[in-house]
């Protein structure tokens, strides 16, 4: 990669960085009202997003319609009633398990057409299903065309065209 395009590759991760920031922040705001109103320790804080984004890791411009661990990953923290502080775990799931671990953290039953499961929370639940679960992977797949993003490699476009 030349200079001009790893200056454009820092130049973007710090706006991404200072645009997390707000985010960062906007939870903290809102632990800090719970907390205020006395119902933090009786309340589920969950914070996901879509899917991963690389930056110029694989020599690619920024984007996340690659395979990579770095665009197929997702983020995933909860914290709340019976969830142990401070745990972390390395079992498979998928954004189709998140209705199935909504309805039970809110005591619901749960749907049998439902894709996905409840994700284990509680410190037995997690011990049991790190030993041995029934999701041991995932299928990863993207059809469609990759956009270039934040600017970098637009020149791409012109071999490239969108197609209505």
């Amino acid at each position: 990669m030349n200079q001009t395009v790893l200056d454009a590759n820092d130049y973007y991760h710090q706006r991404r960085l200072q645009s997390l920031q707000a985010v960062d922040e906007m939870v903290e705001a809102l632990v800090m009202k719970l907390e205020e109103h006395g119902i933090l320790d009786n309340t589920y804080v969950v914070f996901t997003s879509d899917n991963g984004y690389h930056n110029g890791q694989h020599r690619m411009p920024p984007g996340k319609g690659c395979g990579y661990e770095t665009d197929i990953h997702v983020p995933l923290m909860i914290r709340g009633p019976g969830v142990p502080k401070g745990r972390k775990t390395e079992v498979v799931t998928t954004h189709t398990d998140l209705a199935p671990t909504f309805l039970q953290m809110a005591g619901q039953p749960l749907k049998e057409y439902f894709d996905g499961k409840p994700i284990p929370l509680e410190e037995g639940k997690l011990q049991t299903a790190e030993k041995k679960t029934s999701t041991e992977h995932v299928n990863v797949e993207f059809w469609g065309i990759v956009i270039n993003e934040g600017g970098i490699g637009r020149e791409l476009h012109s071999f490239f065209p969108l197609r209505a």
